[in-house]
């Protein structure tokens, strides 16, 4: 049986290594473990996997759900995880978009396992066989209230 093949992007190279230990020691093959959204595409154009497992804050430019929709259109039937701190999207930018169509969306501290995140990811291959995953969590704030928390959290009054 061939191993599910992965691309990681992480920005903190800390996470990114210990996540990707913690995929390889269940089995999953890390096609590529990067720190940038440019890198993950370049990576979706000369590499194949089956999943994505995205950080949501790459630092400053593209999000991790702009990243999945850009891996999307490359390789469409690849599963898609993202992997935050973020209780919310939302905490990250009033205007994040939507995650693309089957993504899992998963809160870092939510996982306390390397089997519950191998499950996560077998979860994220079956999503054209599933029915539409649920939304993303979202805190029960309305969108002016998360952007004024977000501001706050930045240090601004």
């Amino acid at each position: 049986m061939t191993p599910v093949r992965v691309l990681l992007v992480e920005d903190n190279s800390f996470t990114r290594s210990t996540v990707a230990g913690a995929l390889s020691a269940e089995g999953l093959s890390i096609t590529a473990a990067v720190s940038s959204a440019s890198d993950a595409m370049e990576s979706a154009r000369t590499l194949e996997f089956d999943c994505a497992v995205i950080d949501l804050h790459l630092g400053s430019g593209p999000t991790g759900i702009d990243v999945a929709h850009g891996l999307r259109k490359l390789q469409p039937r690849i599963g898609v995880v993202i992997l935050t701190s973020y209780a919310d999207p939302r905490l990250l930018s009033a205007n994040t978009a939507d995650l693309p169509s089957g993504s899992i969306y998963v809160v870092k501290n939510d996982i306390e396992s390397t089997h519950e995140l191998h499950e996560v990811v077998n979860r994220a291959l079956s999503w054209e066989d599933s029915a539409k995953r649920p939304a993303p969590p979202s805190l029960p704030l309305t969108d002016i209230q998360v952007e004024v928390l977000a501001l706050a959290a930045h240090g601004l009054t």
